[in-house]
């Protein structure tokens, strides 16, 4: 199953409560999603090399290819 992209802000904002010691489960809860998903973006987060604080330099677009990365779907038969 795919996984649903949610907003910059949310992603913005699990990275802070992350990065302030904040537990993947309260994190969830305060942002009203799953903690399922706080450890997707979390693996993602940490397997893009992205930190909070994020660098100002970085837009929107750069942060969602870096999490979100092109998958080759051609087979090498």
């Amino acid at each position: 199953m795919p996984t649903e992209k949610m907003s910059m802000r949310k992603i913005k904002n699990v990275l802070k409560l992350k990065s302030e010691g904040v537990g993947n489960r309260e994190i969830a809860r305060r942002l009203n999603i799953s903690p399922g998903s706080v450890s997707n973006y979390l693996s993602r987060a940490k397997a893009a090399g992205l930190v909070w604080p994020l660098s100002d330099e970085w837009t929107e677009e750069k942060i969602y290819s870096l999490l979100f990365p092109v998958e080759n779907n051609e087979s090498s038969y």
